[in-house]
C-alpha cells in the first residue's frame, strides 16, 4: 500500500532553491523526518497489540533525490519486513506481513485498519509540521547571514 501526496508550499520553494542545493535537501530531509517520526508515533498508538511485534515494526524510511533542477523528498511509514528475523521451521508471519491481515481482515478475521486511519486523520497535520519545519529553518539560515 503506497500513498503519494503532493503538496504546493508557494514559494516555499523557490526560497529552498535560494539556499543552494545542500542546505535545501538538508531541510527538506529534516522536514520529512519530522513527519516520519509523528506518524510513525501516531500509528503505533492505533495498531492492535498482541505480542507487540507489529507495533515494534512499524518504522520509516527517508529518502531525497535531486533530479535536474527538481528537489524531492519521500518518507515511508509502516511495518517493516524482517526476512532475516525467522528462524527456521518456525511458522510465525513477518510483522509487515501481518500487518495486511490486520488492516483489510482476512475471511476468517474482521479488518482492524490502523495505517489509512492515521493518514487520514494526521495528513493536514503532516503537512503543517513540514511546512513549519521548512520555514524554521529558512529564518535559521537568513539569521546566519
Amino acid at each position: 500500500m503506497d500513498v503519494t501526496v503532493k503538496v504546493d508550499f508557494g514559494g516555499i520553494a523557490e526560497k529552498l532553491d535560494e539556499l543552494g542545493p545542500k542546505l535545501a535537501r538538508k531541510a527538506l530531509r529534516k522536514g520529512v523526518t519530522a513527519v516520519g517520526n509523528m506518524w510513525v508515533t501516531e500509528m503505533k498508538s492505533r495498531v492492535h497489540v498482541d505480542s507487540g511485534d507489529l507495533r515494534d515494526s512499524i518504522a520509516k524510511k527517508v529518502t531525497t533525490t535531486k533530479k535536474g533542477d527538481a528537489l524531492s523528498a519521500r518518507v515511508v511509514v509502516g511495518p517493516t519486513y524482517d526476512s532475516k528475523n525467522g528462524k527456521p521451521g518456525d511458522s510465525s508471519q513477518s510483522p509487515g506481513t501481518y500487518a495486511l491481515f490486520e488492516e483489510f481482515g482476512t475471511k476468517s478475521m474482521p479488518a482492524s485498519p490502523f495505517m489509512r486511519p492515521t493518514f487520514d486523520s494526521t495528513a493536514e497535520k503532516a503537512v503543517q509540521l513540514l511546512a513549519d519545519t521548512l520555514r524554521s529553518d529558512l529564518d535559521e539560515v537568513v539569521r546566519s547571514k
